[in-house]
């Protein structure tokens, strides 16, 4: 047998009940009366040892089977969900998660001893039986020991039926039936799971079809089985019935052994799943590579259709565009994932630095619904947790300290996610006491960042954008959290690697607020793409406000703290203005504006908002991004590359990175353009 699926399928689908089970402790803790979230937890426990225990798991069922008792004394009402009673639960499924990983990486079980002795502490007194020592390895460890009569509190209300027993031993033979979902995608594992489970309840006889059809997966997902076993028909088809996808669960006692009429059937059904399947994430990141190479060809076919000048091929090059915007739609769709996946961890986060911390702090969490680009979202995590630290650590005062300067003891996080064009927006918030620039400034001279001439010609806007430096770090003493200035440089590269970008606004006394603005995919966009000097470059669409051609008379000659030389009169505002030949440090770059008129391209820049000049407007396309190698890929400037139709490499720049990007030292020149020029020549409408 195969082990390593369902070593997989273990640990995919504990890992769920785990995190379920944190999340729920949290709200546990300010509702600890709840009995919905009650069961629920108890649920969560009940799922991780049933099927650590049809796999063997024996570490990791006794821990699970501890909390799982535990949840049940809470349940009856003779145990509390006090302060320390959460803590243990918290404790209690950060270990199985460990165990779990252990298990992941085929490490021996980290030790539990100490927290099944502490959980044991707490229940001892309400517990009239003995907990007997686990079984050997060969052996399954029994699942019913403490929780038959909890099991068929949670089954539905219905009457027993008359079991066939055996007078001498009080066992039943019950016939068993269930289904597996026909979205499984490996049912030869979830039916071995689900027969190792019953053998966990007593012994299973007649089982049809026999083990070794049902671990080929080589069957019509429907399991008939008989088994004979002490306990009850509500009992089996609820341990059944927490089993992911087993569908339709049926449980009855054995027609003939006392020659009585067979009884209705006990059936179970379960919670309304949606109509999904699991999908290895490699498989969805090939489908999206493939549908961004499609994109490409099309964009060549198109080229190719234009030069012939034949309008029966343009024709189906139009139908063909039509149809791979609906396949991109669908492909892009299929890899979102809500932000509520990253969002979870932090109510815990939040808690524990609190806590450590001798603060008081409410978190608010709103638009977690909002999908993303499952890579995107992965990724968001650890920038996440660097803000939320800094947030607790930095931001939100002690209660005595907020006390004085008038505010409420608890202080307030907002984190909020919403869509904006094509751009996804994520606040973090705080209220608490802000950051005092003349702090960063002196932080910046003293760790050798800037000079103080530099320094005193900052504004309030390059002075925060200190605090993104590497290094940078207005801390007064080192921390387990904090202070030795990793934590938003970490965050700016990683949001940067994603094509977004990250800004920060502070008012002293009254609170912080970051803003992350993420590309919902950063592999397929819209670009607009722009001439300098003989180079073509793609801007993402998404991260530009305005286009528009300006002409000589617009543009000024002055000097700004930025280093711009030029500024540039855009519709009534004064924005300082760069050449982007020089941003991108090209040959002759220092002296590429001059008094002619430009293509302005009015985006946010590390500056703030500024206009980027660049010799004219291509057009726009749809590219699939491409990620670069080094030494490339080391330019903070540079996203990405794409390939136009005309077969031209072109480099996708970050607009708002090229603040600093005078460092590319003509990087762009490597990519030479093609003999063959593109001929999209639509206007950007102003």
């Amino acid at each position: 047998m195969d082990t390593t699926k369902y070593k997989k399928l273990f640990v995919e689908e504990a890992r769920e009940h785990i995190t379920a089970a944190g999340q729920t402790v949290l709200a546990l803790e300010k509702s600890p009366r709840d009995k919905a979230l009650i069961h629920e937890l108890f649920r969560n426990a009940h799922s991780v040892k049933g099927m650590a225990a049809s796999l063997g798991y024996e570490a990791v069922t006794r821990l699970a089977h501890a909390l799982e008792d535990l949840m049940d004394l809470v349940r009856r009402g003779t145990r509390d969900l006090d302060a320390g009673t959460i803590d243990l639960l918290l404790r209690g499924f950060d270990h199985l998660d460990k165990m779990v990983t252990d298990i992941e990486a085929d490490r021996p079980a980290t030790d539990s001893s100490a927290l099944c002795a502490e959980v044991d502490a707490l229940r001892t007194p309400a517990t009239p039986e003995p907990v007997a020592p686990p079984p050997g390895p060969a052996e399954f460890i029994t699942t019913v020991r403490a929780t038959r009569q909890s099991a068929a509190d949670d089954a539905p209300a219905t009457p027993h039926q008359s079991a066939s027993e055996d007078p001498s031993s009080g066992e039943k033979r019950l016939r068993v039936s269930f289904r597996i979902a026909n979205d499984c995608m490996s049912p030869g594992a979830r039916g071995f799971i689900a027969i190792r489970s019953l053998s966990n309840l007593g012994e299973v006889k007649n089982l049809r079809p026999d083990l070794d059809v049902i671990k080929s997966g080589k069957y019509g997902r429907v399991i008939d089985t008989e088994l004979l076993t002490k306990i009850s028909p509500d009992e089996v088809a609820t341990a059944l019935a927490g089993l992911p996808e087993i569908r339709e669960v049926r449980v009855a006692p054995a027609s003939g052994a006392h020659g009585g009429t067979e009884p209705e059937t006990q059936k179970t059904s379960l919670a309304t799943h949606p109509n999904t399947i699991r999908v290895k994430t490699e498989i969805l990141d090939r489908f999206v590579d493939s549908v961004g190479e499609l994109i490409l060809n099309k964009a060549e076919l198109r080229e190719i259709a234009r030069e012939l000048g034949s309008e029966a091929l343009q024709e189906v090059v139009s139908r063909l565009e039509t149809s791979l915007e609906e396949l991109k739609r669908q492909a892009m769709g299929v890899r979102l994932t809500p932000l509520e996946r990253v969002f979870a961890r932090l109510p815990r986060l939040v808690r524990d630095l609190a806590l450590s911390r001798g603060k008081q702090v409410v978190l608010e969490i709103r638009g977690g619904t909002l999908e993303l680009d499952r890579a995107v979202v992965d990724a968001l995590g650890d920038p996440m947790i660097h803000l939320f630290r800094n947030a607790v650590d930095h931001g939100i005062e002690t209660p005595e300290e907020r006390a004085q300067a008038g505010k409420d003891p608890s202080g307030r996080i907002l984190l909020e996610a919403y869509r904006e064009k094509d751009v996804a927006v994520i606040h973090v918030e705080d209220d608490g006491q802000g950051v005092n620039g003349a702090q960063v400034r002196q932080a910046a001279v003293a760790r050798g960042i800037l000079g103080q001439e530099e320094v005193d010609l900052l504004d309030e806007t390059k002075t925060f954008a200190l605090l993104f430096r590497p290094g940078m770090s207005t801390a007064a003493e080192v921390s387990d959290v904090s202070g030795r200035g990793v934590g938003l440089d970490a965050v700016k590269s990683c949001v940067q690697g994603l094509g977004g970008s990250v800004t920060l606004v502070s008012t002293p006394g009254a609170g912080t607020q970051f803003t992350l603005r993420i590309p919902f995919s950063a592999a397929i966009l819209h670009a607009l793409i722009v001439r300098v000097g003989e180079e073509l470059v793609a801007f993402p669409v998404a991260k530009i406000e305005r286009a528009l051609d300006v002409e000589g008379s617009d543009l000024l000659v002055g000097a700004a703290a930025s280093g711009a030389r030029w500024f540039c009169r855009c519709e009534g505002d004064l924005l300082p203005a760069r050449s982007l030949a020089e941003m991108l440090g090209f040959e002759n770059g220092a002296d590429a504006i001059t008094a002619r008129s430009h293509g302005v391209i009015v985006t946010q820049t590390q500056e703030g908002r500024s206009a980027i000049l660049v010799d004219a407007f291509v057009g726009q396309e749809e590219v699939f991004v491409k990620p670069l190698k080094r030494p490339l890929s080391a330019l903070d400037s540079l996203t990405g590359m794409t390939v136009l139709g005309s077969g031209r490499p072109v480099l996708v720049v970050d607009p708002y990175a090229l603040g600093a990007a005078q460092g590319a030292h003509g990087a762009m020149r490597e990519f030479a353009p093609s003999s063959r020029e593109g001929s999209v020549k639509e206007r950007i409408p102003e």
